[in-house]
């Protein structure tokens, strides 16, 4: 009874291999799950793609407005260009106005005030301010008249020589030499062309009143009566 059984089951000489229906929806649904995630890394992929595009346009043009401001910034804080003053010129000078150099040897009385006046020559750089001072070379004395003196194309400065202004050094009879110089500058410095050099040419003397001497009985020579 078992052969008979076998034989009808297998009278087609086949085995009937037919996978079952939910099997085959099973294995249908597979490759959908594969797709639909390959599907969401692909958009994931183009996203991220698309930001890190847009990211660096982004960065692009940040750097770019960057370079503009930088490029702006500098052009704005560059320092003018200041004239050239051709180096065969001679170095600016002083011109006396007050006493004249063509005047006489000039004495002036220890106590008074003294007035010097002067214009310049040759300046085509002015400086920001003046020094004016005198010199005494029997003393090694200086004595300041002013300092830091506004700049003008014609100036004047007055030394008051009273005891009480002249400080410990009292102002001797003898000779003198006026300074007048760049305030930013030492007085040894070299001017460059068209820049105030130190001027010191200017030599003028003082003196100190003698107490009046009685000469009455003055013994005289019997040979000269």
């Amino acid at each position: 009874m078992y052969l008979v059984a076998l034989l009808a089951a297998t009278s087609d000489g086949k085995v009937n291999t037919t996978t079952p229906p939910s099997a085959q929806a099973s294995k249908t649904q597979a490759p959908a799950s594969q797709t639909g995630k390959s599907s969401t890394i692909t958009s994931a992929s183009a996203g991220g793609s698309a930001a890190a595009t847009s990211g660096g346009a982004a960065q692009t043009k940040a750097s770019s407005g960057a370079t503009k401001t930088k490029a702006t910034a500098s052009e704005t804080t560059k320092a003018p260009k200041s004239s050239a003053v051709d180096e065969r010129l001679p170095a600016g000078g002083v011109n006396m106005l007050t006493p004249a150099m063509t005047a006489a040897k000039t004495y002036y009385k220890v106590g008074q005030n003294i007035t010097f006046g002067w214009n310049y020559t040759s300046l085509s750089n002015e400086p920001k301010a003046i020094d004016v001072y005198v010199t005494c070379t029997a003393n090694s004395a200086t004595y300041t008249i002013t300092n830091n003196m506004t700049f003008q194309s014609s100036a004047k400065a007055v030394w008051d020589t009273l005891p009480e202004q002249t400080g410990a050094n009292p102002l001797l009879t003898e000779q003198y030499h006026l300074v007048i110089h760049d305030a930013a500058k030492d007085v040894t410095d070299i001017a460059a062309a068209g820049n105030l050099g130190a001027y010191q040419q200017f030599l003028f003397a003082m003196y100190t009143p003698q107490a009046y001497q009685n000469l009455t009985g003055t013994c005289v020579p019997e040979d000269v009566q």
